[in-house]
């Protein structure tokens, strides 16, 4: 059934993405970040120690960051919600420090991983 030109127009924007977006299977996208995950360890990152264990959690994270209330065009909303997860999941938010920097790069390279793997 296809939706009536008033119905698109009511259908929040992050809703409207969602349906253009993401052909990618889950664990297309969860290698994806893995691989992401990995090449940071190798270059340095201090905190990409385990892409195994980031990647499931990074793409469950990116992709549901709409029932959070982040609009899945704001690009940089979604970088922070991402990094505050992997935070989340891996540290301690009260102890973070300036890792949490860290967390935010890697937040960063995934996402921009995950979004042009699913651009239309």
């Amino acid at each position: 059934m296809a939706l009536t030109q008033p119905e698109r127009l009511s259908m929040p924007s992050h809703q409207a993405a969602v349906v253009s977006k993401s052909r990618m299977t889950t664990p297309d996208l969860i290698e994806i970040a893995r691989q992401v995950v990995a090449t940071a360890w190798e270059e340095g990152s201090p905190i990409a120690r385990d892409s195994e264990a980031f990647a499931p959690i990074a793409v469950r994270r990116w992709r549901s960051a709409a029932r959070r209330g982040i609009r899945l065009t704001d690009s940089e909303a979604r970088v922070r919600d991402l990094a505050m997860g992997l935070v989340e999941a891996f540290d301690d938010p009260a102890t973070v420090g300036p890792l949490v920097e860290d967390y935010r790069w890697l937040a960063r390279q995934i996402h921009d991983a995950l979004d042009a793997a699913t651009e239309d």
